[in-house]
């Protein structure tokens, strides 16, 4: 199997769609609450993140964010017209 094969299928086994199937049981059905939504939410980070490493991933992700807030705060200020396509199409961040 060659190098770009294995790549395409390690992207595949973390895949969105395959996580979903996989531990569907993590995901809220259509017309879930939002307290039954947060709780998933909560569920799934669980699973994805080990207790032992919880800290240091919390502290990873806020240093991750506060960059970002902080090189879309310079664009904005230089005027530079930007996407954010990490936010869904109607979500103010996508697009300020």
């Amino acid at each position: 199997m060659s190098t770009e094969q294995e790549e395409n299928d390690n992207l595949e086994r973390f895949s969105t769609a395959n996580t979903k199937k996989k531990y569907n049981n993590l995901y809220p059905t259509e017309g879930a609450g939002p307290v039954r939504v947060e709780f998933l939410d909560k569920s799934r980070q669980s699973a994805s993140e080990p207790g032992n490493r919880y800290a240091e991933n919390r502290k990873e992700r806020k240093a991750a964010s506060a960059d970002n807030a902080r090189a879309a705060q310079e664009l904005n200020e230089a005027s530079v017209d930007k996407t954010d396509f990490a936010y869904p199409e109607g979500d103010p961040k996508r697009k300020p």
